[in-house]
């Protein structure tokens, strides 16, 4: 199936919220409703369609973050996801980059960031890779509800929280 990305630079806003939601509903059913947020792209330009800024940008992945307690559940449900991307014939999971980022169905990239006690101190490693996540535990706490449709509502950074992320980022 070829990548039919959506987002609000090409597209109107109900598209987008269309598009969004099926891939909510697989997080909801992977990760567990309520465990995870939007963050990144979708976010920002979530706020400058609230503030009726036309200033979109074009995105080609989503981005979340979850609040994860065990590094082998964590990877499992990763794998739950899709598959990672950009691994290479004859490359394994380990030897890539980006062990974080899943290829959806449709072929979309989707970076999950884990927070939380897999994360101390704000930095979550795996092997000589390391992301910083400071300030997503605390913006989760405080995260408002997106509602894309009536059966998928996704967590999100208040507008502040969001400014932050995208400062440590």
């Amino acid at each position: 199936m070829a990548n039919q990305f959506k987002n609000f630079k090409e597209h109107p806003p109900a598209e987008v919220f269309a598009y969004l939601a099926p891939r909510v509903k697989k997080l909801d059913e992977v990760l567990g409703q309520g465990s995870y947020m939007l963050i990144g792209a979708y976010v920002r330009d979530y706020y400058l369609l609230k503030a009726k800024l036309g200033a979109y940008r074009s995105t080609q992945d989503i981005d979340f973050s979850v609040a994860a307690a065990a590094r082998g559940d964590f990877l499992q449900r990763l794998e739950r996801i899709g598959k990672q991307s950009g691994v290479g014939p004859g490359q394994s999971s380990s030897q890539d980059k980006s062990v974080l980022c899943r290829v959806m169905e449709g072929g979309i990239d989707v970076d999950i960031l884990p927070f939380g006690e897999l994360a101390p101190n704000g930095i979550f490693e795996v092997g000589e890779r390391s992301w910083d996540v400071t300030g997503h535990l605390e913006s989760f706490r405080v995260a408002e509800l997106w509602e894309l449709d009536s059966d998928a509502v996704v967590k999100i950074p208040p507008l502040h929280c969001m400014l932050g992320l995208k400062i440590i980022a």
